[in-house]
């Protein structure tokens, strides 16, 4: 389910009724008990080269998904914006830049694009 903005304050009672569930933080337990999970064997089975997560703020959900114990977190900047990134055991690079588009994020064309060639770098760097 898509949230366009993910503050708490603001699941109601649709919200409940359309997940099950009676608060966000329910829905957010449930979400890394059972998706992460479900997100990690896909990894494992299909092995990609990368995959990017957007959003900062969720970096500790994004290293619970898709890193291992002791996972080594790098941190990198392009385009005047850091991002963080490691490689899973399974061989994934895993890289975690901000939002797309917003006013704190990769909001220019530059932006994007030296985050894009820093990626690049970085994959074939680690593969």
């Amino acid at each position: 389910m898509a949230f366009k903005n993910t503050d708490f304050a603001l699941w109601n009672k649709q919200l409940s009724i359309a997940t099950g569930f009676k608060t966000k933080n329910e829905y957010i337990q449930w979400i890394q008990e059972n998706r992460f999970k479900e997100m990690r064997k896909r990894v494992k089975i299909y092995k990609p080269k990368l995959i990017i997560c957007v959003g900062i703020s969720y970096k500790d959900d994004f290293i619970k998904a898709f890193g291992d114990d002791n996972v080594d977190i790098k941190q990198s900047e392009a385009g005047g914006k850091k991002f963080y990134y490691f490689k899973n055991k399974d061989g994934t690079l895993v890289v975690i830049t901000y939002f797309l588009g917003n006013r704190f994020g990769l909001s220019s064309d530059l932006m994007l694009k030296e985050t894009g060639k820093e990626i690049a770098r970085l994959l074939k760097f680690t593969l």
